[in-house]
């Protein structure tokens, strides 16, 4: 991993050091101070008052950003930024996604899957289910095991159903 990135393409890199050093200033350096940024500059080996300005502008952005859960990631290949996409398991509003129950029809081709490939390969029962990923498959299958081997009188559930009925 390089000591040193860019934080916009064309703005001149800052090392880890820099940038740590840079934040400590800004905690250090009051924002009232006269001339700050030529204060910061001055602890910052290689970096004028307009560069340190110039980081500062774009980390007030960044937070602003991420306070509107406008995330901005680098894209690796070019460099550029990219606008982020809500974090997965949230909805477009930013709201956490409702999980969606398991069918029965879901649990029985679940037991076929995994009669036919055996515990612990959720990516190919996940392939032929074709409605649920391998995390969500691995999940189910954790809430099937531990309730399967529970003790019994338990009210019933969509987990109760057994391998070998899900032929019937």
């Amino acid at each position: 991993m390089s000591s040193e990135y860019r934080t916009v393409v064309g703005e001149p890199s800052w090392t880890w050091l820099q940038n740590k050093t840079f934040e400590t200033a800004l905690v250090r350096i009051p924002e009232e101070t006269t001339e700050r940024w030529r204060q910061i500059a001055a602890i910052i080996p290689g970096k004028s008052p307009a560069e340190v300005e110039q980081h500062y502008m774009i980390l007030v952005r960044d937070l602003k950003d991420i306070r509107a859960s406008c995330f901005r990631r680098r894209r690796s290949d070019d460099g550029l930024w990219k606008s982020g996409e809500p974090k997965k398991g949230l909805s477009k509003s930013g709201e956490p996604k409702k999980a969606k129950l398991w069918t029965e029809e879901e649990h029985r081709s679940f037991l076929r899957a995994l009669k036919k490939h055996g515990r612990g390969h959720w990516v190919s029962i996940s392939r032929d289910m074709k409605t649920r990923t391998p995390a969500q498959v691995a999940s189910h299958a954790q809430k099937y095991f531990l309730r399967r081997d529970a003790e019994k009188g338990k009210r019933s559930s969509i987990h109760d159903i057994a391998v070998d009925d899900h032929d019937n």
